[in-house]
């Protein structure tokens, strides 16, 4: 079903997001309301969780533009971090292992699994800097601000490096760019 949503997608010229990477059958809670951990053992993510999305991934010669990444923890990869913020599965298994070249988008940094573990400031940051491109905040304008802002002061202070941001926006460019023109 997603290789047909991905094609189809594709063939009327839109962009798609495989998600929530890296899979949140096994989630005990909802990401919307607390965080929570995928205890599986890291054999049995491999070949359960990441299997479709590495299927995906290997299989068109373009890749889809978007993988949009959970909330939850994984304490097999890190037992500190929810996938959105942490380095490990964003640029270790994403993009080294898997080879996904394209947006890594969060899921909406309002959900309860991030407002009760970070402040607005602390999420941007710590997002970018562990490789997400597209930061999701999706309701309240002044949420958005302080991700904006937390951004703005890692950038300052070389909490996330200016090449970091740069890699971001070339993604972002690719993406759009990959669509066909409109008239």
């Amino acid at each position: 079903v997603a290789r047909a949503a991905v094609l189809g997608y594709r063939k009327e010229g839109m962009l798609c997001t495989l998600k929530h990477f890296p899979g949140i059958g096994k989630a005990p809670k909802d990401p919307h309301q607390a965080v929570s951990d995928i205890t599986a053992e890291r054999e049995v993510l491999e070949q359960e969780d990441l299997a479709p999305f590495r299927s995906l991934l290997r299989e068109f010669d373009v890749q889809p533009p978007l993988v949009m990444v959970s909330h939850l923890r994984y304490p097999a990869y890190d037992a500190e971090h929810p996938a959105c913020v942490s380095e490990t599965l964003l640029k270790g298994v994403l993009r080294r292992q898997l080879g996904f070249e394209g947006l890594i988008v969060t899921d909406d940094l309002e959900m309860g699994a991030m407002t009760s573990l970070y402040s607005f400031r602390e999420m941007g940051v710590l997002a970018v800097a562990a490789g997400a491109d597209v930061l999701l905040v999706c309701h309240n304008p002044e949420n958005q601000k302080q991700v904006y802002a937390g951004v703005l002061e890692g950038v300052k202070d070389g909490r996330v490096s200016v090449q970091r941001l740069d890699e971001a926006v070339r993604r972002v460019l690719r993406a759009k760019l990959s669509l066909p023109a409109r008239e």
